[in-house]
This record gives structure tokens, sequence and C-alpha cells, in this order.
């Protein structure tokens, strides 16, 4: 039996590579980046909510959303879409974005 698994940007690949191996496979994916389209536009929304940027902020970066959703039809979508993440990180500072809760730590950071 085969497994593939993974996290993060290759939730984009392991859907379409699993629905293609006719083997019987299992496959994973943790904190997957599936649907670009729909997973970048939330992140302000969360951060503002959080109390993790202002409200200027959250109108400043947002106006980075169409260049973003512009983008992943062209299929060259890397640069301006984690802009917007990259800009809250800029903002928070040393936060684990994996639990808001932390300050950043260790390798993940």
């Amino acid at each position: 039996m085969v497994f593939v698994t993974g996290e993060s940007y290759v939730g984009h690949y392991i859907p379409a590579f699993a629905s293609r191996v006719h083997v019987d496979l299992g496959f994973a994916i943790g904190n997957g980046l599936t649907d670009p389209a729909i997973q970048y536009k939330p992140y302000t929304d969360y951060a503002l909510d959080h109390k993790l940027i202002t409200k200027t902020d959250y109108k400043n970066i947002n106006t980075m959303i169409p260049e973003c959703e512009n983008d992943i039809q062209l299929c060259d979508a890397y640069a301006s879409c984690t802009s917007i993440f990259g800009s809250i990180l800029d903002i928070v500072g040393n936060i684990n974005y994996y639990d808001i809760r932390k300050k950043c730590g260790g390798q993940l950071c």
C-alpha cells in the first residue's frame, strides 16, 4: 500500500496526483493550500477579527487581493498572494502563525 502525504503548498498537488493513481492508495494533507482563490482572501479577515491588525492595516492589505486573484487565473500567483500573508506577518512581528497565542520560535518561523 502506498500513502502520499504533505502539508501546505503540496495540498495543491496531492489531490490531483491521488486522483490519477489507480492503486490501493491513501493520502493526507495537513494545513493544505487546496484552493488559493478561496484561501488567501480570508487571511485579512482572520487577522482583523483576532486583533492582529488594525482596520487601516486591513484596508491597506486588502488592496493586494485583486492582483492575487488575477494572478491565480494566470497561474502566477506566488509573489502577489504570499505578499498578503507576508504583510500581516510584518505587522504582527514575532508570532507563531500556527498558534497565534504563542511567539514564533524554533524552525517553524
